[in-house]
C-alpha cells in the first residue's frame, strides 16, 4: 500500500497488515535475494505533524529464497525482524530520521529495504561451520606479517637444499 501526506493528516495512526510480494528487479539490490515467501510486515504508522514525519513499528516476517555465496544452491532462510524507523516528508539532517524523497510512502519497497538492510552478505546455508581447522588468530600489523612471512619455511625449497646438499658431498 502507498500512503500520501494528506492520508497520514487525516488518519494519524494506521495499523496495517502487508503481504510482501517480491519487488522488481530485486537482484539489483541484493545479489544473493531471490524470493520472498510467506512475508509480512505487521504494525502501525504514527504520523507526527511537529516534525512532518511518520514513525513505523512493525515485525516482518517469513522466509527468504537465498542463494548460497558457497555452493550457490537456493535456500530458504526464516526471518523475524522489528522494524522501528522514522520517515519525514521534509529533509533533516538528523541521521536517524529517512527521507521521503518521492514524498509518499510504499509499504512493501521500504520492508523490503529493512529486510534487505538486515540480512547479511554473502549468507551460507552452512554459515555456522567454521572452515579454517584452526580457531587461533591474531590481528597483525604490515611489519609484523612480513616478519611473520619472513621466519616460514618454504618446504619447496627443502628438496632443492637436499639436491644441493648432496652434490657437494659428491663433489669432495
Amino acid at each position: 500500500m502507498i500512503y500520501k501526506k494528506a492520508d497520514f493528516i487525516n488518519s494519524p495512526v494506521i495499523n496495517f497488515t502487508e503481504n510482501l510480494t517480491t519487488i522488481e528487479n530485486l537482484e539489483n539490490y541484493s545479489p544473493n535475494i531471490r524470493d520472498g515467501k510467506n512475508l509480512t510486515a505487521t504494525g502501525i504508522i504514527k504520523y507526527n505533524a511537529e516534525l512532518d514525519a511518520i514513525e513505523v513499528k512493525a515485525k516482518i516476517s517469513g522466509e527468504l529464497v537465498i542463494e548460497d555465496s558457497r555452493t550457490l544452491k537456493l535456500f530458504l532462510y526464516p526471518i523475524t525482524l522489528e522494524w522501528n524507523d522514522y520517515y519525514s516528508f521534509k529533509f533533516y539532517q538528523k541521521t536517524d530520521i529517512n527521507y521521503l524523497k518521492e514524498q509518499n510512502f510504499d509499504i512493501i519497497k521500504y520492508a523490503w529495504d529493512e529486510i534487505i538492510i538486515n540480512i547479511p552478505i554473502n549468507l551460507s546455508e552452512n554459515s555456522d561451520t567454521i572452515i579454517s581447522g584452526d580457531s587461533s588468530w591474531q590481528v597483525l600489523s604490515e611489519e609484523d606479517f612480513e616478519s611473520y612471512l619472513a621466519k616460514q619455511e618454504d618446504s619447496r625449497w627443502n628438496k632443492l637444499q637436499e639436491l644441493w646438499e648432496q652434490k657437494i658431498k659428491e663433489g669432495k
